[in-house]
């Protein structure tokens, strides 16, 4: 037998196997760790080899290595001819999918983004075989999609596809690119079932187009299960390699008693904001006078900076003359600053966030405020400075953070607002001195150039010991680093939570995560923690004792221990974003703020809950969501590989 003939028989025996496979793809940058499978991403790979074409929906649980998966199966495809790839994904992901592209072999050289200024190059070159690269929001635009259609596709990579929403240019894009049942299509998301079965089976069809009147029913779910459909869950990860992969999650709410001028400033808000929204009726929610009382809400609950903030732009905006559409406005800020989860958002535009957005209109829209509000507003300023003082969540943030740090952890503290992240950066050290903590850095939507300067600096440098970052910035980064997390405001959508969590119970994490979410001893955000956080632990028997860390001035509200994300807020396998109640139109973060302040919060999380509960037992007894055992991964594997207890058998 000649040496061809010998190097022919191997390249076919690593070809028919994943594992094998996946070890001969070495990266293509120095220093850069090469891929490591995981038995369910080998498993992946083994059941869509005898696709042609490949078109599947990936919807593993956060963190469990989606991108990764993808990238076996781009790589096996290029080896059985394909030449054109594109990737679509959120904006901020991009240098993400890049550098993991180069980790799975691809030569830099044939990565090409497509962006204004590099179109015209990449027709001169003829539109070269390789991976193209390109932000949704970008490629959705009118005069992209001739340009995306003359390159001529192959495969087709969709990150965070649950964003292709029924009836928009996300999907218009792609009805204009995938529906060609011979090309390859991958879609990835953790959350692809939005609460909406229409939405849910379109992106189905265009997923797999020879699909004819899809029925939202369990016989038609059932057909889709490992065969178009994909999803594991920690737990499995987990049994199927025999070890401890994903540590534990423990979930810790913390209430924070307030001193007398805190208690008064909350009480002064209250009232005013309560006066406010007083005429609000039903039909009129997104009246000028209400959508600032909750953003008022919102602000406050964060950080006495964040409110300040938007009381001094409540008031540079008062003798203004402008030309305003509030009704296009309102539906502006209502997507944007109280959208469910933070990847439903379009980032095109980098430099805004949501403090410049919430500046904006509170500026333009304040005209609808009388002199008595003016005098309220002064006086609630005055408040705002005084207990800038005294914090008492700064106080215990800093404490939290010295008792983490001096136990050897890393921390990330998340927030929503720039403003806030910013006053704890400058207010931490009131608290607390430098060597008790070590170095720290800031991370938000303006740092985007700086993420993965950041993330090596905090894996590798020992000094820097915890992260500030706003919640556009956790978009883009993964942080397993760090094994400690601290909400520093609650967010009203527990989607989100779920979010920043994956940040750092992920792949890769080797401790157990604590997570921490703040809460005011006050009435506003404790009907937050009693009717919203409380009652969804509850669904799932969560909730253990109750006991006091940290002295007087910190209780622990409750706390869970959970291995999986489907734990955290569901009875079941399911994933909910978007809450629709008797069918009338979608439960917001905005409609939440509104109860709040109305005290009605009560009326809203039983609609809530009713509507959790309902829909259940709707894909729980639809199958909506394949379910793989263990055993059923391992024996796959093993017809391929032979018997074994992990990948590690094989090194």
């Amino acid at each position: 037998m000649t040496l061809d003939e010998l190097c022919e028989i191997a390249y076919r025996i690593v070809h028919s196997n994943p594992i094998l496979f996946t070890y001969s793809l070495r990266p293509q940058r120095v220093n850069m760790d090469p891929i490591d499978p995981y038995v369910h991403q080998s498993d992946l790979l083994f059941r869509l080899m005898p696709a042609k074409p490949v078109r599947a929906l990936i919807a593993d649980e956060i963190g469990l290595g989606k991108t990764i998966e993808a990238l076996l199966v781009l790589r096996y495809l290029e080896r059985r001819g394909t030449r054109k790839t594109l990737l679509l994904t959120p904006r901020i992901l991009l240098k993400q999918w890049r550098d993991e592209l180069v980790r799975a072999g691809i030569s830099e050289g044939r990565i090409y983004q497509i962006e204004r200024e590099k179109v015209s190059t990449l027709r001169q070159l003829g539109f070269p075989e390789g991976y193209y690269i390109s932000s949704i929001d970008l490629a959705k635009r009118d005069e992209y999609i001739p340009l995306l259609k003359e390159i001529g596709f192959d495969t087709f990579i969709v990150d965070e596809a649950h964003n292709v929403g029924l009836n928009t240019e996300r999907e218009n894009l792609l009805r204009n690119l995938v529906l060609d049942e011979h090309t390859n299509v991958l879609f990835l998301s953790a959350t692809p079932h939005r609460g909406d079965s229409r939405d849910y089976l379109n992106r189905l069809v265009l997923l797999d187009p020879t699909i004819e009147n899809p029925e939202d029913s369990k016989e038609f779910y059932e057909v889709t299960h490992n065969v178009s459909v994909f999803r594991r869950g920690k737990e499995v990860v987990n049994e199927v390699e025999g070890r401890e992969v994903f540590p534990k999650c423990e979930f810790n709410t913390l209430a924070i008693e307030t001193t007398d001028d805190e208690k008064g400033y909350f009480d002064t808000l209250t009232h005013f904001l309560r006066y406010k929204i007083r005429e609000v009726t039903e039909g009129e929610e997104y009246s000028p006078e209400a959508l600032l009382a909750v953003l008022v809400q919102k602000r406050a609950l964060s950080s006495p900076m964040a409110a300040l903030r938007t009381f001094e732009s409540i008031l540079s905006g008062l003798h203004e003359k402008r030309s305003v559409d509030f009704k296009r406005d309102a539906r502006r800020i209502v997507d944007r600053i109280f959208a469910l989860d933070y990847s439903e958002l379009e980032v095109e535009d980098e430099e805004e966030d949501f403090d410049t957005a919430v500046a904006e209109f509170v500026s333009r829209y304040s005209s609808v405020l009388g002199d008595e509000d003016v005098a309220l507003i002064k006086e609630l300023i005055g408040l705002c400075r005084r207990i800038m003082n005294d914090d008492s969540k700064l106080r215990v943030l800093a404490e939290l953070l010295k008792r983490s740090i001096s136990q050897g952890m890393k921390v990330v503290v998340f927030t929503e607002f720039r403003d806030t992240m910013k006053y704890i950066a400058e207010n931490l050290s009131k608290y607390v001195d430098h060597e008790d903590l070590g170095d720290f850095e800031t991370v938000c939507g303006a740092d985007k150039a700086r993420f993965e300067e950041i993330k090596t600096r905090f894996k590798t440098e020992e000094s820097l010991k915890f992260l500030i970052a706003t919640d556009v910035a956790s978009e883009g980064l993964n942080l397993q680093v760090a094994n400690v997390l601290i909400n520093y405001e609650a967010p009203w959508s527990p989607i989100k939570l779920e979010q920043r969590i994956g940040r750092v119970w992920r792949l890769g994490q080797k401790k157990k995560v604590d997570a921490y979410t703040f809460f005011m001893a006050v009435r506003a955000d404790l009907d937050v923690l009693d009717n919203l956080y409380t009652k969804l632990i509850t669904m799932n028997d969560a909730l253990s004792d109750v006991r006091p860390i940290f002295g007087e001035k910190l209780h622990m509200a409750y706390r869970t221990e959970v291995s999986y994300a489907d734990q955290l807020w569901r009875n079941g396998r399911i994933e909910i974003a978007e809450i629709k109640v008797d069918g009338k139109r979608r439960l917001t973060e905005y409609d939440f703020g509104l109860a709040l302040i109305k005290g009605k919060l009560k009326e809203y999380i039983t609609d809530f809950l009713y509507y959790l509960q309902d829909l259940n037992r709707e894909l729980s007894k639809k199958r909506v969501y394949p379910y793989i055992k263990a055993r059923e991964i391992k024996d796959n594997i093993t017809k391929v590989c032979g018997e074994f207890k992990t990948l590690k058998d094989f090194d």
